[in-house]
């Protein structure tokens, strides 16, 4: 390697083929970092051009590295860690914890990746993590102010917004309410039809405008308006009235029969959860959210 320009190999190319090493195929590379197939071959080409040697064995859609890509993967893999040593090691030496923020929307279980929260504080133990609770849909505006560094939420992007996102999954959404007001309602209902039903919604979210909207049998004119989930689910559970919630929110208090699912002609849907985050945001801290979120699963 001493004839090698070490300008030609940035710690972005070394990342990039200890990537391509791990996953075997450049398709696979490509998902990881979202971009196209054909802009990782053209990447690791002009690399190949620059260094005058060949990285890569290509067989079909499975490629290895050569005997030589080889040795650049295992030395730059070394030196990728010492890079972020050495960067462990001004932040303490600085004082300057990493701080990350991730902001979910006001349905988004933070429960859900619990465990998650935990692995990243211990293989960054000198980090801080801040989860916000964001509603309106005003996450995406400030991912891109900068003033979060990820978002999950129920909200999709905004398409005049540069930021990359990716489906997690969905939540499906189910109207409950305490078994004691789901019977009196059945008795009450009929004397005075739904309309006089109690609905307890968040303010401004998806919720409200679906029994606003889209539900005919839930056009009910007693709303109560609260500002979080937090709030809504106790009211519920206080016998107020109903609530149109994500299913996996409630599932402990259903089992519990501390509420039920209401019993109505429409289902209700399902309710798309997104993450995004921005690409010029390089931090490692984020990276590894990335990559996490993707393993992640919620329905």
């Amino acid at each position: 390697m001493g004839n090698l320009s070490m300008s030609k190999l940035s710690l972005d190319v070394m990342q990039l083929l200890n990537l391509i090493k791990e996953t075997g195929s450049f398709s696979t590379t490509a998902e990881r970092l979202h971009r196209t197939p054909s802009a990782i071959s053209y990447r690791v080409s002009s690399v190949e051009k620059q260094l005058g040697i060949k990285l890569f064995k290509r067989n079909g859609p499975i490629v290895e590295l050569t005997r030589t890509g080889e040795t650049i993967a295992s030395e730059g893999e070394w030196i990728l860690k010492a890079v972020d040593n050495l960067e462990n090691s001004l932040n303490i030496q600085n004082k300057a914890a990493p701080l990350i923020k991730i902001g979910v929307s006001e349905s988004f279980a933070v429960k859900k990746f619990s465990q998650y929260l935990c692995d990243f504080l211990n293989h960054y133990p000198d980090a801080k993590l801040i989860i916000q609770k964001i509603k309106n849909g005003d996450e995406w505006q400030q991912l891109m102010s900068h003033n979060i560094d990820i978002v999950i939420s129920g909200n999709p992007c905004p398409s005049n917004m540069n930021v990359k996102t990716m489906p997690m999954g969905t939540n499906k959404l189910v109207c409950c309410a305490t078994p004691e007001y789901l019977k009196a309602y059945r008795e009450k209902s009929k004397k005075t039809g739904h309309e006089q039903e109690n609905c307890i919604v968040i303010s401004n979210s998806n919720f409200d405008s679906i029994v606003k909207y889209s539900i005919p049998c839930l056009r009910m004119n007693n709303r109560v308006i609260v500002d979080d989930m937090a709030t809504q689910i106790d009211l519920i559970k206080s016998g107020c009235g109903f609530g149109i919630v994500p299913l996996f929110s409630i599932r402990e208090l259903l089992n519990n029969n501390e509420l039920k699912l209401a019993n109505i002609e429409n289902e209700i849907g399902y309710e798309m959860i997104w993450t995004g985050w921005t690409e010029d945001n390089k931090s490692r801290h984020v990276k590894w959210w990335v990559e996490v979120l993707k393993e992640i699963c919620i329905h």
